[in-house]
């Protein structure tokens, strides 16, 4: 019984070795991939791509006794990249 457990746990072992080794391969491929799309130029044109596919969303923004610091927040919230959204207070 001894020998059926000793296989069972390296072929574990094997098992998630492979998988880590995999994903940190995949990992440092998407890093390069990234850092030179970055370097092109290229993540914006994706960036531009992709608000055609964002839903419209409503920020809602409670606000009872925050005079100190509802400028601030809506300011911030009217700087947001997103295609199409709508702030309310």
């Amino acid at each position: 019984m001894m020998f059926h457990t000793e296989i069972i746990v390296w072929c574990l072992f094997g098992y998630v070795i492979t998988m880590s080794t995999t994903q940190i391969f995949i990992s440092l491929v998407t890093y390069r991939l990234i850092y030179r799309s970055q370097a092109m130029g290229r993540v914006e044109v994706v960036e531009s791509m992709l608000k055609a596919y964002e839903p419209p969303i409503s920020i809602v923004i409670p606000a009872y006794n925050e005079e100190a610091t509802i400028v601030t927040s809506i300011q911030s919230m009217l700087q947001l990249r997103y295609a199409d959204y709508e702030v309310v207070v």
